[in-house]
């Protein structure tokens, strides 16, 4: 049934064969590294909005605009180089200056605290901590773009780095302090944790790792003994929140 005039039309049967258009003339294939990069973002966009469907007042008016300004960054991974004039908007140097803005409000408001958070103590929290890390992944497709040159990341990678930061935030002041690991028991619970976890310390062991903890244990005493030292992590300062899981 065709479409009804002023839809949109759902089904156009183009992506039948595996490709699928940029914003301009360019077809490629479904799973090019810039499709890659936008099916991240839009998994970022839905998640966004499930923690608004969930949030009230101002903190819902902040994920609406995050996922407009998402919606722009989308528009720009979408759009080859050469037809990238054809932009109304694009995330600039302001628009980062902007989320920096925001984030630093943010941050003055919450409180972060410099230790391992354990997501999950209601479920706004625990939705805009599925989104940061969905999130992040598109960050890290977007890098790869720009390491590629397929795309300038000059302002789009800041902005994609600050909006993980401002969603990390947005979670916290939903986040008891007591769903925060404490260094007296940080030790203990480490001790559950999977193995494969772990690897994540391999980098703070002077390049030893320390990822065969089921044989002798290592992984979980050095990640322990830090976290219980009230040692920030080492290339890290002492107030980053970005290593918190």
């Amino acid at each position: 049934m065709p479409a009804e005039r002023g839809q949109a039309r759902v089904t156009t049967r183009t992506g039948d064969r595996g490709e699928t258009s940029l914003f301009g003339k360019e077809r490629v294939r479904k799973h090019d590294p810039r499709i890659e990069a936008l099916g991240d973002l839009d998994e970022a966009q839905s998640a966004l909005g499930i923690a608004r469907a969930q949030a009230r007042g101002t903190v819902a008016e902040t994920i609406l605009e995050l996922q407009r300004g998402l919606y722009t960054a989308m528009s720009e991974v979408a759009t080859p180089t050469a037809d990238l004039a054809r932009l109304s908007q694009r995330i600039d140097a302001l628009a980062v200056a902007a989320i920096d803005e925001r984030a630093a409000a943010l941050r003055a408001t919450a409180r972060i605290e410099g230790r391992f958070v354990v997501p999950g103590e209601d479920p706004l929290s625990a939705a805009l901590d599925v989104a940061r890390a969905v999130v992040r992944r598109a960050e890290r497709r977007v890098v790869a773009l720009a390491d590629h040159g397929t795309l300038d990341g000059t302002h789009l990678v800041p902005w994609l780095n600050r909006l993980s930061d401002v969603v990390f935030v947005l979670a916290r002041p939903k986040q008891p302090v007591g769903n925060v690991l404490s260094h007296a028991g940080a030790k203990s619970r480490l001790k559950r944790l999977p193995c494969v976890f772990l690897r994540v310390f391999d980098r703070f062991n002077h390049g030893q790792p320390i990822s065969d903890s089921r044989r002798d244990g290592r992984g979980q005493r050095a990640a322990g003994a830090m976290i219980a030292a009230g040692q920030p992590w080492p290339g890290f300062a002492a107030d980053d929140t970005r290593f918190a899981v």
